[in-house]
């Protein structure tokens, strides 16, 4: 087994001369074989509509560059791919495919790709432009603070939790293919040897729907990262991931590799026969728990491993932060303001981690679509602050507020809604909510409620204010006047209400008399009408 000296990855060392792999040997000679001058990649000139403006760096993928898209007039990152692609069309057409699949991971800890395509010879992959530092930068040779090595992490685990939901694996996670943006949140990078495992097509077919770019039997990876299985040329699960994972952790951990020697074939030894110098020994101020977490993921046989992401996710999570002693100050002064984002609408939900991703002393913690979920990653995360919507599926945010605040009487929660009426504002404002924001606040407001909230203050804003002053003084409806309401909403006549609630007709009417009194109704239409507006009811 050898190191092909040009892209890094493993190969069989005696099946390829000059101990180059395949891909590198076929570029190697790829203009006298066909025939044709690839154009040369500099900054100014053109890849399509990309025009190059600087060098980033070089991977076995290719090399990598800084540029602007000049349709949309966005900073991004192009990947120029190795010749050997545009040689041959179904390398080409396997790799569209799977840049195709691998756009469809929408998630925050993954690295979005925007474009694929070949121009003049040149294959590429243009993706979103990262500004901040490799994990391998990032660790420096030394152990990463805890709270921040957890943190760093646990959004690894999410970015591969949500790949291998969708049957992808990674098959070479290492510090160098993680980055960090300069605001702390964690990228997921270059999928350029995953493979996807079988799982059930689009057309009801079963199978892989994504290929490995590599001849079948080469051992792709880095050595020092490998899963014993992935360095022995076996077949591959997620698994292989997730003690890669492991590899990585020890690393921020430690600062040191976990599996080292001077030659290849010592790495080689380390990995498939060897465990690695306990944690502890190395830094003894480590939490048990993350080090039964590194110690787990580094099984060699894989049934001993964490069997799934998930599995790996729910640890890490449940080692948390002490709300009782907080974040330390390193921590503190790196991420500043935690956010939870409770909201169940992708597209405003979406946009709303772009602005908080966007801000150096904010950092989105978690997410959640529910009243249920949003209870769960409170206890998980205990995030700075919590961003709420109240019309959510199920339970609605101010049954979540209240689950929150039984929990967590110091929980700091914006409202952040498009319900405007007065009776979901004081709903919302009894059970503890810092501040009522509605979705059309523009967004530097919103940005400077999140920063006072989190400062300790509390805020309404006066059209919020206005509303809820209109009716200050207005007589509630009992919970019974609130059962016929509901009632009348749903379509019942007064016999049918009577029924239902166990009441006569007689009393239903008395109710309906109060309502409408209360409600300032001309009749039934109206009261439910005038309800809706004020969010004493839903429909």
């Amino acid at each position: 087994m050898g190191i092909c000296p040009k892209c890094g990855f493993a190969i069989p060392g005696d099946e390829f001369p000059d101990g180059l792999c395949p891909d590198c040997l076929l570029n190697l000679g790829l203009a006298e074989l066909i025939g044709q001058t690839v154009p040369e990649t500099s900054p100014g000139s053109y890849v399509g509509h990309y025009r190059i403006n600087a060098r980033l760096g070089e991977g076995g993928m290719g090399e990598v560059w800084r540029a602007i898209d000049t349709k949309l007039g966005r900073e991004v990152a192009i990947k120029i791919l190795p010749d050997s692609f545009a040689a041959y069309p179904d390398r080409l057409a396997r790799f569209t495919r799977e840049a195709r699949t691998l756009a469809a991971l929408n998630h925050p800890n993954i690295a979005t790709i925007y474009d694929v395509g070949e121009v003049e010879g040149r294959a590429f992959l243009v993706m979103e432009l990262l500004e901040g530092k490799t994990l391998r930068e990032y660790i420096g040779g030394k152990p990463v603070e805890i709270e921040k090595a957890i943190m760093l992490a646990t959004q690894i685990a999410e970015a591969l939790e949500e790949a291998h939901a969708k049957g992808i694996i990674h098959r070479d996670i290492k510090p160098a293919n993680i980055f960090v943006t300069a605001r702390g949140r964690i990228k997921v990078l270059d999928f350029g040897v995953a493979t996807q495992t079988e799982q059930t097509n689009p057309d009801g077919s079963t199978g892989p729907t994504l290929e490995a770019l590599t001849k079948p039997g080469l051992v792709m990876g880095t050595i020092e990262y490998m899963s014993p299985e992935q360095a022995r040329g076996q077949p591959l699960d997620a698994r292989t991931d997730l003690f890669s994972f492991g590899v990585v952790l020890y690393e921020m951990a430690t600062g040191l590799p976990a599996f080292r020697g001077s030659t290849t074939a010592l790495v080689f030894d380390a990995l498939l026969n060897h465990d690695p110098a306990p944690v502890s020994d190395l830094n003894p101020e480590l939490p048990s728990g993350l080090q039964e977490i590194i110690e787990k993921t580094l099984k060699k046989d894989r049934g001993d491993r964490y069997q799934t992401a998930s599995e790996l996710l729910r640890d890490l999570r449940a080692l948390g932060y002490d709300p009782s002693r907080g974040l330390s100050p390193a921590m503190s002064s790196q991420t500043s303001i935690r956010i939870l984002c409770v909201e169940d609408h992708p597209v405003f939900r979406e946009g709303l981690c772009r602005i908080i991703g966007s801000q150096q002393d904010m950092m989105l913690v978690a997410q959640a679509t529910n009243a249920t979920e949003a209870v769960k990653q409170f206890r998980l995360y205990r995030p700075d602050v919590t961003l709420m919507d109240l019309r959510l599926p199920g339970a609605d945010g101010t049954d979540a507020i209240i689950a929150i605040r039984g929990e967590f009487p110091e929980a700091r929660i914006v409202v952040l809604t498009t319900a405007e009426g007065d009776a979901e504002i004081q709903r919302a404002l009894r059970a503890g909510a810092w501040a009522y924001v509605l979705k059309n606040t523009a967004r530097n407001e919103l940005l400077a409620v999140i920063r006072s909230v989190h400062a300790g203050k509390r805020h309404v804003p006066a059209e919020v204010a206005t509303r809820v002053a209109e009716h200050l003084g207005d007589d509630e409806l009992t919970t019974r006047e609130l059962d016929v309401l509901r009632c009348i909403r749903d379509g019942s006549k007064t016999k049918e209400i009577a029924a239902r609630l166990n009441i006569s007709e007689t009393t239903v009417n008395s109710h309906i008399k109060n309502l409408l009194r209360k409600l300032e109704a001309n009749d039934r239409t109206h009261a439910v009408t005038i309800a809706v507006r004020r969010g004493i009811l839903h429909v």
